[in-house]
C-alpha cells in the first residue's frame, strides 16, 4: 500500500525510505481496522511535511463587480421579469425600449471601468519606469 501511496504522489527525493519501512513494521502487528486508521495518520503527517500549504484568500472572494454595473443588471433582471409578466402590446414595446437602453448603458459602463483599469495599470508600469 505504502508503495502505491510513494508512486502516486511521486515524492521528493529527501523523503527518508526508512521511514516508510519503520511505518510497516508498525502496522504489522495492528489489526486491520487499526491499520487502515494508522496508515491515513502516517500519509497525512508525510503529506503535511512534503507539501506546501495552499494559499487563502485575502479579502474578497467574489469578482468585484463595480456599484453602478450591479444596479444596472438589477434593473435590467427587474425589467426581463415584467416583460415575460406582460400581456399588452404597448406596454411590452415600451418594457423592450428600456430594457435596451439600459444594456446600453451596461455596455457604456463596462467600457468605461475597462479603460479606467487600463489607464491604471499604464500608470502603475510608467511609475515603475
Amino acid at each position: 500500500m505504502f508503495i502505491i501511496f510513494v508512486y502516486i504522489f511521486q515524492w521528493p527525493n529527501r523523503l527518508d525510505r526508512n521511514e516508510l519501512r519503520s511505518c510497516t513494521h508498525k502496522l504489522a502487528s495492528r489489526i486491520p481496522i487499526q491499520m487502515v486508521t494508522r496508515f491515513i495518520e502516517i500519509c497525512s503527517d508525510i503529506a503535511q511535511v512534503h507539501t506546501l500549504l495552499r494559499k487563502g484568500s485575502h479579502g474578497k472572494s467574489q469578482i468585484d463587480i463595480p456599484r453602478d454595473q450591479r444596479i444596472l443588471m438589477r434593473k435590467r433582471h427587474k425589467l426581463n421579469q415584467q416583460l415575460l409578466r406582460c400581456n399588452s402590446g404597448g406596454r411590452k414595446n415600451k418594457l423592450r425600449r428600456e430594457a435596451t437602453e439600459l444594456n446600453i448603458l451596461i455596455i457604456t459602463s463596462f467600457k468605461y471601468h475597462i479603460k479606467l483599469q487600463f489607464n491604471i495599470e499604464l500608470i502603475s508600469t510608467q511609475s515603475i519606469k
